[in-house]
């Protein structure tokens, strides 16, 4: 039996309503389910999808709620994993729970805003179920007669109205509500409002100068923010639900700003999705292939227009043009995998129209050349060069597939000319004149898409199996803008054998970087009830910032995990005498199984039993370290900050495949004697807890408890002290514990949260 597993919000706390499944998403969910001439859902799929918008629609008002506060619900999915599905999803059984009118904010360009619109159109086969659908795109003021006219009946039709995420014609939808008769018909009805991409263009792009700005100062809003509040302000108890596969900058964003959530669903992919950690993963983590699927592009071949302006086509775009012929003929051809009509390769360059073109002109040769030299006699110098190259690059092309039913190079070769010549290519770059409207998916066999901003967020290329992206931040990057540029994730197990990234080197080490920090964050979201339970805090790699920092407020705390953490500030004798306590019984119980310890700069066979240099080493699982943290009392706001950080991202490396912790009993818990200075108020300092390194003139060359620490894993040191320059009555020895924590260079984090008081989250 397969065991199914639902993270949902709880219920106690942040529902408000319970909605039941009905006719219309239960016939939606069965025409999105896997048959055998098409792939779709299965029975775990179609499971967690229902679950899921039961939860979404769970945190929304009820359809007759007009009189309760609006609210704002985060859905938060991975890049390509069904974020579609799931909000058609919630129209449908929208449908079934009473509502009458969902706005959908599509994408901010045509094309995006155009293919949600289709797609919604035939999921819900809205032009053929009248009774259940009404249908208007972009509406102007002039269209609130039509909007009357489906209010008005008697089937009481759910009324989707997908638009443009842009000012105006956010505005002409206001208007639209904003007329009387209109008002009239929706004077007891909630609306719902799903904004695709939420993190993009809907979010105050003033946020930073307004957290600077003084009290009196009047607080700017960008034109789609402004426009959305606009619309919001004319639909009383409306239900705002964000959808974004990069939740960075809606989780940092100030909580009182009024797109600011307050609950969260978890998006759960399907089976079949491929997404960061199958690309970026180590095995451990859930990687394919030993991260062979991730292709180095040489620095040298990197395009820039001004640092490396590049005269020819690049030999990695040229052997990536070719693994793409090869997946084609081995996927299509070959291997004949049921359902796969074509596969398309996606290159992405530069985000400067020029720069594209000049990609799309080496390819547009590069396969011309092919085609004619297929065409020229067998004995022909570059008919029989090209078949070479072709074959040099067979044995990877290959080796993935099971070595059963492999094809030889000369099984194979004679269809290398047919697949060259139904390749199709196309420059998407937003021009007039490009090809962004031309796209027929399965008119060839192989498709070239060659283009930057167009298919970056949202774009959705059909069966995507190559990507050639020479692109990387020069400095640190943005880390939902280059999550947003991986089109290559999704529903791809049906080829995988043959799919192939090819990235620079430092593209590698962020998206490394992100996939981390992305299954952190879907950790935590899992298990927390709500959003202010998160803390919203967002980890990441040192080398990654969370979003543009527009959106964010000044009050933004950036705390780093790495190297040692010393807890040394003490609150008060309370604080004291808890640490002894709990500190004192997680010693009795671990010591004893504690071994000697030795490393590599530090000789354990120097010192003598008892001698206060003699310290035991025992490897603790998290779970076992856990205790020490929840009992142990931090003595400032800061400390109290990098405890919880610090569990939880230990918590996190024991799940990726971390789950060591080393922990060192200093001088086996024999006592050290340290110094106590009063800092503030009834705020006390251990005088540096770490006892130094030897002096020259010593004989033993103690390297000093700062260098006692592994550089591959999470080091715990427990110190058993005596405070010197207190007296309290109830502590006759003035004996308590502290501990140290350091984190490996190579695991470092980053925190960041917005703390200040005017943006604390509020009930």
């Amino acid at each position: 039996m397969t065991e199914i597993v639902i993270h949902s919000t709880n219920p106690k706390n942040t529902c408000l309503q319970t909605v039941q499944s009905g006719e219309a998403f239960e016939e939606f969910l069965q025409s999105q389910k896997a048959t055998p001439l098409k792939p779709g859902l299965s029975d775990v799929g179609a499971y967690n999808l229902r679950t899921s918008t039961c939860d979404i629609l769970n945190h929304c008002n009820p359809h007759d709620a007009t009189s309760n506060p609006e609210t704002t619900h985060l859905v938060v999915g991975y890049v390509q994993s069904g974020k579609t599905m799931s909000f058609t999803g919630v129209l449908a059984m929208a449908r079934d729970n009473g509502y009458r009118v969902a706005v959908i904010l599509t994408g901010v360009t045509t094309n995006l805003q155009g293919q949600t619109a289709n797609r919604l159109e035939g999921d819900l086969s809205i032009s053929e179920d009248t009774d259940r659908y009404a249908f208007i795109g972009n509406p102007s003021a002039d269209d609130a007669n039509r909007l009357v006219k489906a209010l008005r009946l008697s089937d009481q039709p759910l009324l989707v109205i997908p638009i443009l995420k842009h000012r105006k014609y956010i505005d002409n939808l206001a208007a639209v509500f904003s007329n009387e008769k209109v008002k009239k018909l929706l004077a007891n009805e909630t609306v719902l409002i799903i904004d695709d991409e939420a993190d993009q263009a809907s979010l105050n792009s003033f946020g930073y100068k307004n957290s600077k700005a003084t009290s009196e100062e009047e607080e700017k809003q960008s034109a789609i923010y402004a426009a959305i509040l606009r619309l919001r302000s004319t639909l009383s108890g409306n239900s705002y639900i964000q959808y974004t596969a990069t939740p960075q900058a809606n989780i940092l964003i100030a909580t009182m700003d009024l797109l600011s959530p307050k609950s969260h669903t978890l998006l759960i992919p399907g089976e079949d999705y491929v997404g960061g950690k199958r690309f970026f993963g180590s095995a451990q983590e859930g990687g394919l292939f030993d991260g062979n699927l991730v292709k180095e592009i040489p620095a040298s071949e990197v395009y820039h227009k001004k640092q490396n302006a590049l005269k020819s086509m690049p030999s990695s775009l040229r052997e990536a043009l070719m693994m793409h012929v090869w997946a084609v003929l081995l996927v299509i051809k070959w291997y004949k995998r049921p359902k796969i009509k074509q596969l398309s390769m996606m290159v992405h360059p530069t985000d400067i129209i020029e720069g594209n073109k000049l990609f799309e002109k080496w390819v547009r040769d590069e396969v011309d050349y092919w085609s004619e030299s297929f065409d020229k006699p067998e004995w022909h110098e570059d008919r029989v060069m090209l078949f070479e190259q072709f074959k040099k690059l067979f044995p990877q092309a290959i080796q993935f597939y099971p070595e059963e039913g492999r094809p030889t190079f000369d099984d194979v070769k004679h269809m290398l000319p047919d697949i060259v010549n139904t390749c199709r290519i196309y420059r998407i770059t937003g021009e007039s004149d490009d090809d962004s409207d031309d796209i027929k998916w399965n008119s060839h066999k192989m498709n070239v898409l060659i283009g930057a901003q167009m298919l970056n967020r949202g774009f959705t290329v059909e069966k995507l199996a190559t990507t050639y992206m020479p692109r990387h931040t020069t400095g640190i990057a943005n880390a939902d803008t280059i999550e947003q540029r991986c089109r290559f994730f999704g529903y791809k197990m049906s080829y995988i054998e043959s799919c192939r990234v090819y990235l620079p080197k430092e593209s590698i080490e962020d998206y490394k970087g992100y996939v981390r920090h992305e299954e952190e964050l879907r950790t935590l979201l899992a298990s927390c009830s709500s959003l202010k339970e998160y803390e919203h805090r967002v980890m990441l790699s040192p080398k990654l910032r969370p979003t543009r920092a527009n959106v964010l407020p000044k009050q933004m705390v950036k705390s780093k995990l790495s190297g040692w953490k010393r807890y040394e500030r003490i609150s008060g004798m309370p604080m004291v005498i808890q640490n002894l306590a709990a500190i004192s019984q997680f010693v009795a119980q671990n010591l004893p199984k504690a071994g000697e310890f030795a490393f590599a700069n530090y000789d354990s066979k120097k010192y003598h039993s008892g001698e206060p240099k003699k310290h035991a080493l025992l490897d603790m699982t998290v779970d076992e370290i856990t205790p020490l943290f929840t009992d142990f009392t931090a003595g400032c706001y800061s400390d109290i900050v990098t405890k919880s950080m610090t569990l939880r991202y230990i918590q996190y490396l024991s799940e990726i495949g971390h789950p060591k912790v080393r922990v060192i009993f200093m001088s086996c818990n024999k006592q050290r004697s340290r110094s106590v200075e009063h800092e503030s108020d009834n705020l006390y300092v251990i005088n540096n807890v770490f006892q130094g390194p030897s002096a020259l003139t010593e004989r033993d060359n103690y390297c000093g408890d700062r260098n006692l620490y592994d550089p591959d894993e999470v080091t715990i040191q427990i110190h058993h002290v005596i405070l010197n320059g207190l007296s309290v009555a109830d502590m006759p020895n003035n004996e308590t514990y502290a501990i140290a924590v350091h984190i490996p260079e190579k695991m470092q984090a980053l925190y960041y949260e917005s703390v200040a008081k005017k943006y604390e989250l509020e009930d």
